[in-house]
């Protein structure tokens, strides 16, 4: 009985080790696994250009503006369950500038309307912060509103919160805001559609609080003679993206869809 109690003994001990050393072994391979090296630093402007710049609440903001010349020019493209990186994204379908659509849920759906062609993938919600609308009709018309009609479709997109209306910054009252890189999508006066990257001089993952974006956005349009008319917020930070040839910032997260601009 004694050399059975031994033997029980020794087989715990050296299963306790096994188990034991198999643990080290997985957490250091866990441990040092390679990290991807990802950039903070915004990206340099083209040669013998300057980095355009604004100032709004004594912090200063960097930009990137992408102009569209026809509505035709841009697909939304779907990506909830996909989780595809931007630029294999971009690459497959001959993008040459790409940027993230709206805000998705947990549960990898919309978070309100979007629609492609006849298919909707998710239907139109009620909400205070989502209460915008980007959407092209069947003749190339692009628009920025804040509620849709019901009328034939190329693609029609949930988003928010509004930022410029009928040439009127927005006031907004955003509770446990925080500073974050953001990305727009506007209408001038005379229809051109624009899409805006806006985020700090020191790093591409800050940016402004959401309810200075209006602000910030005005600023833009005046110093670019852009002539904004309306312009609404998309998704930004981590799952965030924008490409348009001389300035690359990639997302962290998978973007839960993209405009693709050709």
């Amino acid at each position: 009985m004694k050399k059975i109690f031994i033997i029980l003994i020794l087989l715990l001990v050296t299963s306790g080790l096994w188990i034991a050393w198999r643990g080290l072994t997985v957490y250091r391979a866990y441990t040092t696994a390679p990290v991807p090296a990802i950039s903070t630093t915004p990206p340099p402007p083209p040669s013998g250009k300057e980095v355009p710049t604004v100032e709004v609440n004594q912090t200063v903001f960097t930009y990137d503006v992408i102009r569209v010349a026809t509505a035709s020019a841009v697909t939304l493209l779907p990506n909830f369950t996909e989780k595809q990186d931007a630029q294999s994204i971009r690459t497959a379908n001959g993008c040459t500038s790409v940027v993230n659509g709206g805000f998705y849920t947990e549960n990898n759906r919309p978070l309100g309307l979007f629609q492609i062609g006849t298919r909707v993938y998710g239907p139109s919600s009620q909400s205070a912060l989502v209460n915008g609308y980007i959407w092209v009709d069947a003749q190339e018309n692009f628009f920025i509103t804040s509620e849709i009609p019901e009328v034939s479709r190329r693609f029609a997109l949930q988003s928010g919160p509004l930022l410029l209306f009928n040439g009127q910054t927005l006031p907004l009252t955003i509770h446990n805001d925080t500073g974050a890189r953001r990305m727009a999508a506007a209408k001038t006066m005379d229809n051109a559609l624009l899409f805006l990257a806006v985020y700090t001089e020191d790093s591409v993952f800050d940016g402004p609080l959401l309810a200075d974006l209006p602000l910030v956005i005005e600023k833009i349009s005046d110093k670019e003679k852009l002539d904004i008319a309306d312009a609404i917020n998309l998704d930004g930070g981590s799952a965030s993206v924008f490409y348009q040839g001389e300035t690359t910032i990639s997302e962290l997260t998978p973007v839960g869809s993209l405009f693709c601009i050709k």
